[in-house]
């Protein structure tokens, strides 16, 4: 069971989107999964509004290939869309923290490469 609550201003509230990915769980093609979790939270906040899980579309080399296209669909397909309407019924715009469990992927995203 999911369990939300909102108790703070809506000037204090951010999107946070949580992804992972495992590397090469297919048993036939070696194609890993994608996960995402994206919820609005606050200091004393924290709201689901979306989750999924999805096979990958391609081969990831290495777990960190799985871990940034579990980031990228995340981004692309659930939480800008969803940062989209928040902003309008918000009146403001309001920041997306991706959180990330992987070493490599928050290093390459840090430095932009």
């Amino acid at each position: 069971m999911l369990e939300g609550h909102i108790r703070d201003d809506p000037s204090a509230l951010h999107l946070s989107l949580y992804t992972d990915a495992d590397h090469a769980s297919g048993i036939e093609d070696a194609k890993s999964t994608s996960g995402m979790f994206l919820t609005l939270e606050g200091p004393d906040s924290f709201w689901p509004l979306c989750w999924g899980s999805k096979r990958q579309g391609a081969t990831a080399r290495s777990t960190c290939e799985a871990e940034i296209i579990s980031l990228d669909s995340g981004v692309v397909g659930e939480a800008v869309p969803v940062q989209d309407l928040v902003d309008l019924v918000l009146n403001r715009p309001i920041s997306l923290v991706c959180q990330q469990d992987n070493a490599s992927v928050i290093q390459i995203v840090h430095r932009g490469i």
